[in-house]
């Protein structure tokens, strides 16, 4: 609607925008020469890394990262922890009952073409509220068949489905810094076309798990230092002293 123009929220840092009023030039080709020319070398698809230093340009920010490191994230006793699942379909289901949490530390059979992280060694998993007779730890392993019982959450299933399938599972918090490393090491792999499939899929994964993550701040969050009236009242009389040399 009107004359804004909306513009891909991954490709806000490549244009620096940041909704603040900004202008922006709007170039049309006319001849089918000049149509040609700009597909091929003007797509953002085509311009996801950085020239100068061979990083991405196009990165998640602000709500998808904030969405993403909710999914990555574990939290020690949280509910349904150290529960084991015979595959994906089983621990979806538990999630949609309310029987684990996003967050949870859970065992989940993954079949054989599933693709450990480099330096997986079989672990265990401490059982929150375990059942009469039950064991209070369970154990990671790999099956005769090739399947392993890995742990990991529910929330690093969902961020890992947006990666290459054959690439290694990222089984730890994503914060925006592992996240730049993870986007430009899957830059350095993968071809264009797969990693702006990959880029878009972390966009919507993030938007749509932000709201989950509850995250929320009021003013009695934001702490005022003790000393800031001091300081405010020290530089408000040096500048009256400026504006009265001034006059």
């Amino acid at each position: 609607e009107g004359k804004a123009i909306h513009l891909p929220p991954l490709a806000c840092a490549a244009f620096n925008a940041d909704f603040d009023g900004d202008q922006m030039a709007v170039h049309l080709p006319l001849s089918a020469e000049a149509q040609a020319e700009a597909r091929s070398l003007m797509m953002a698809s085509d311009n996801i890394l950085k020239p100068a230093d061979g990083h991405t340009v196009t990165m998640p920010s602000q709500d998808m990262i904030l969405g993403l490191y909710y999914l990555t994230t574990v939290i020690d006793g949280a509910k349904g922890q150290g529960r084991v699942f015979s595959s994906l379909e089983e621990a979806e289901m538990a999630l949609d009952k309310h029987e684990i949490d996003m967050q949870a530390k859970v065992l989940i059979r993954l079949p054989q073409d599933f693709v450990l992280p480099k330096d997986w060694e079989p672990g265990e998993v401490k059982v929150v509220d375990p059942e009469p007779g039950s064991p209070d730890v369970v154990k990671e392993e790999r099956f005769h068949d090739g399947s392993v019982l890995f742990a990991t959450s529910y929330g690093r299933i969902l961020f890992n489905g947006t990666l290459p399938v054959d690439y290694p599972f990222v089984n730890e918090q994503a914060p925006k810094k592992r996240l730049s490393k993870i986007v430009d090491d899957i830059a350095t792999r993968y071809s264009t076309a797969q990693v702006a499939v990959t880029l878009d899929a972390l966009k919507d994964l993030g938007f749509t798990r932000a709201p989950w993550s509850g995250v929320s701040f009021a003013f009695s969050d934001v702490i005022q230092p003790p000393e800031l009236d001091e300081y405010i009242e020290k530089y408000e009389g040096e500048a009256d002293k400026v504006n009265e040399n001034y006059e």
